[in-house]
């Protein structure tokens, strides 16, 4: 009984882990693509104020 709780206790951590990293990547992806959108957004506005 003790070796298997030690044994979904390990699972868990490795299932928790890739979840973390997918969370965190995530969240970059949505960051860069906020920054690439204002800048997009503010050339634009550049080209048609020329």
């Amino acid at each position: 009984m003790i070796t298997q709780v030690r044994g979904n206790g390990e699972h868990c951590k490795k299932r928790l882990s890739p979840l973390s990293i997918s969370v965190t990547f995530v969240s970059m992806v949505m960051i860069t693509s906020l920054f690439v959108h204002k800048i997009f957004l503010n050339r634009r506005n550049r080209l048609l104020h020329i």
